[in-house]
């Protein structure tokens, strides 16, 4: 990344675009069509991770890998089958929700459990009431291996002491 800060700082400053071959089409577009700033805007669009359901209908933007992942044993996470990735609401995008994916309320009432109309994919959760800071929860299964490999997985009691086993 520090390379890739180096020459967006030369091309800001000298107005110039370096070679093709170390940036890429999205990021370069950005680049040429920014404003007085660009570094900030080029270095989240470089980290961003998509995770996507099959069929691509619904599509979620975060900022780079999480800190760890969390495989939960209460009843609904061990049935779906999920690895939960957890990120800040604000900066991340979601889109797809209200046209392609439904809803699971079900506990407490605090979160709403998503899943792709189409595919049958869970794709994330969201708190039903966010509040200042609020955070949400991907399905990192639906990320691309690579972006999660090596990242430490934690596991969660949720169906008893509800606390980490870690």
């Amino acid at each position: 990344m520090n390379n890739v800060r180096a020459s967006v700082h030369r091309c800001c400053t000298q107005g110039s675009v370096p070679g093709e071959d170390w940036l890429s089409d999205k990021a370069a577009a950005l680049l040429l069509s920014c404003g007085p700033s660009p570094i900030h805007d080029l270095e989240r669009t470089l980290s961003m991770l998509i995770a996507d359901c099959h069929c691509g209908r619904v599509r979620i933007e975060v900022a780079g890998p999480p800190e760890f992942l969390v495989d939960c044993n209460c009843s609904i996470c061990r049935r779906y089958g999920a690895l939960w990735a957890f990120y800040a609401l604000e900066g991340s995008r979601i889109e797809g929700t209200v046209e392609h994916a439904e809803g699971y309320i079900w506990g407490e009432k605090t979160i709403s459990t998503f899943h792709c109309r189409h595919c049958g994919c869970v794709t994330h959760w969201e708190p039903l009431k966010p509040k200042a800071n609020a955070k949400f929860a991907i399905n990192a299964r639906l990320l691309e291996p690579g972006a999660i490999q090596g990242v430490r997985v934690r596991r969660f009691d949720g169906a008893e002491s509800w606390a980490y086993l870690d």
